[in-house]
């Protein structure tokens, strides 16, 4: 009679007596905490994945943890169950962490910060011990087959992952628009007499955009700000309450000293990356006359501010737009 090899190896978990564990043995060990660790900080702080700014930034970053999840689980189920292609695939998995491991640790001291590559120390302590079932380097690759592959490429792209999602992640790239391609206009309504201050000013912003993000979501910040140079003792203006925008805009500040103006955020996921309008005016108090002076408006578009209240907010990116109006 003869018997067909068997895809799987018969690997059991626990060390048998009077030998020490295996590099099967605590390859799954390391890969279970390793990534049961993971799992649960990623469950314990998915809200917060959310709430990044801009939004995308969250859930870039979460796919490449769920794709070292699924590797180490993945690997620890298939050794845990004698797979053949979970032992092959287990130590190079094991050097990829302890690689990844020096790399951050090296890089958190530039950066004069202390990392304990818990990772890697699990993986040293895997790599320590001796390969029970070896398997030969020329058939490697079938080995491995389909699942190992997929397994590997999974923690290697992981591993990759915070260098890859930088640079996806950069203003202007595939994810997040950059600054060029948002196009504003400011402009002032000044009617009045010549050599005489105006009774009323209007301000109007509008924007439109060349490109969008994939995912319009989280909300943007828009401050104007009106900037009153007169002669002592003439005519001074007053905040017009009666502002005007288009869907999704809300009015979030209004700063009643110098500067004047209105802060106004604007939610994406209700206004999109269409082309929007907002403004208000400013009224004459009428104290006495001012034959000269002049109103700049500022103008600030920020993307994915910190905070949708503060017009000097952190964002990432900001453009300002400016326009005056003198007598």
């Amino acid at each position: 009679m003869t018997l067909e090899p068997s895809e799987s190896v018969p690997l059991p978990l626990p060390p048998p007596p009077g030998r020490g564990p295996s590099r099967e043995y605590r390859a799954a060990v390391a890969f279970m905490i390793g990534g049961g660790a993971i799992l649960v900080v990623a469950l314990l702080l998915s809200g917060s994945f959310l709430q990044t700014t801009p939004p995308i930034r969250g859930l870039i970053a979460l796919v490449g943890v769920i794709l070292g999840v699924l590797a180490m689980l993945g690997t620890a189920y298939g050794l845990s169950s004698g797979r053949r292609w979970a032992v092959a695939v287990a130590t190079p998995m094991l050097v990829l962490l302890v690689l990844a491991g020096a790399i951050e640790t090296i890089f958190a001291l530039t950066r004069s910060t202390i990392h304990i590559p818990i990772g890697a120390l699990l993986a040293i302590w895997a790599l320590r011990a001796p390969l029970r079932t070896p398997v030969d380097g020329s058939g490697a690759g079938r080995a491995w087959g389909a699942v190992g592959a997929l397994a590997f490429g999974a923690m290697l792209i992981s591993t990759a992952w915070p260098v890859v999602s930088s640079l996806a992640l950069q203003s202007g790239g595939p994810f997040i628009v950059g600054k060029e391609s948002l196009h504003p206009t400011l402009e002032l309504s000044c009617p009045g007499t010549p050599g005489a201050a105006p009774v009323a000013v209007s301000v109007a912003y509008d924007w439109r955009w060349s490109r969008a993000e994939p995912w319009a979501a989280g909300n943007d910040t828009i401050t104007l700000a009106a900037y009153i140079d007169r002669e002592f003792e003439s005519a001074g203006y007053n905040l017009d309450m009666t502002t005007h925008g288009s869907a999704g805009i809300w009015q979030s500040n209004v700063m009643i000293m110098e500067p004047q103006g209105f802060v106004f955020g604007i939610d994406l996921e209700q206004a999109g990356f269409e082309p929007g309008s907002v403004g208000f005016g400013l009224i004459s108090s009428g104290e006495g006359p001012s034959p000269h002076g002049f109103i700049d408006v500022q103008a600030t578009y920020l993307h994915a501010p910190v905070d949708t209240n503060r017009p000097d907010s952190a964002a990432e990116w900001q453009v300002q737009t400016h326009a005056r109006c003198e007598w």
